[in-house]
């Protein structure tokens, strides 16, 4: 909050102020980090009736009336004038046993939780990113076990081409690495949903001509193994966004130490616990 201040002191000419409950930005933070969540997300225009359960990784939390906000402890029985909070199956319920308070509602909008969502067990996560910075593109991977626990990583620079191209190759070098350390149950978790599409080879999508020869490729790992795919927000897939930040100023393809690169210590652990974001919906109808 006060770092977004900061920002806009830049742009100014003289001392100034802001009036929160006007400029959304700083809204979003000032609730975010009241409720002590490091990162508050806003999305717009969202259809009634949709589940984010079933879209993304997400804690979906039902609008209510600020007058019935109370606090609640997500670790005990949700009282009927607090919000309603879903999903909790996959995340362990202690971790989310302190105080959970929310800001005001105004209108129909809502607020979920975006983590990290760790596999079933016998699976392990693949999860992707992709980076661009002046034409250059980078993909990267990280896989991890049904406990969250680190098995490899990998970064790579694919040049000048498109982010289409980069989110395609950044899933099949993926499926290589895994088939090669023997793994044949995958969930692959991408921000991409135009690659989620595609992999489910949906009739209505085609993929594009200069890129079925490598969905071939990917189609033959979907055959030959078990891998699955699940549509996440980027929030949710920090550790892999690191990575492919990094894939951009490097050369070719590469790996980081996970003990060494002190940022991808911290995001694989909180991703591990379950430490969230928090997203905020609009124009949900109340049911």
């Amino acid at each position: 909050m006060a770092d977004y201040l900061s920002k806009k002191g830049i742009l100014a000419k003289e001392m100034g102020t802001i009036d929160v409950s006007l400029d959304e930005r700083a809204k979003e933070l000032l609730a975010g980090e009241k409720l002590g969540i490091s990162y508050l997300k806003k999305l717009k225009n969202q259809s009634a009736g949709v589940s984010e359960n079933n879209l993304h990784t997400g804690v979906q939390i039902a609008p209510v009336s600020s007058s019935e906000l109370t606090t609640c402890t997500v670790a005990e029985s949700v009282p009927s004038n607090c919000v309603s909070l879903q999903g909790l199956d996959s995340l362990d319920n202690d971790l989310l046993s302190g105080p959970c308070v929310l800001p005001e509602l105004s209108g129909t909008e809502a607020y979920f939780l975006i983590y990290w969502k760790k596999p079933r067990e016998g699976f392990i996560a693949f999860n992707t990113q992709v980076s661009h910075r002046n034409g250059v593109a980078a993909g990267s991977g990280v896989l991890r076990n049904h406990n969250g626990e680190h098995i490899s990583n990998f970064y790579n620079n694919y040049g000048r081409v498109s982010i289409n191209f980069a989110k395609s190759k950044a899933i099949l070098d993926g499926l290589v690495v895994c088939k090669e350390l023997g793994y044949d149950k995958i969930l692959i978790q991408t921000d991409s949903a135009l690659v989620t599409l595609w992999f489910h080879r949906q009739l209505t999508v085609t993929v594009p001509l200069d890129l079925q020869t490598m969905w071939n490729e990917i189609y033959k790992f979907q055959d030959a193994l078990s891998v699955e795919i699940l549509h996440v927000y980027k929030e949710g897939n920090k550790l892999a966004d690191h990575l492919s930040r990094k894939g951009v100023l490097a050369e070719g393809m590469g790996s980081i130490n996970i003990n060494l690169d002190e940022r991808a210590k911290e995001l694989l652990i909180g991703e591990k616990l379950g430490i969230s974001c928090l997203g905020k919906l609009k124009n949900q109808c109340i049911a």
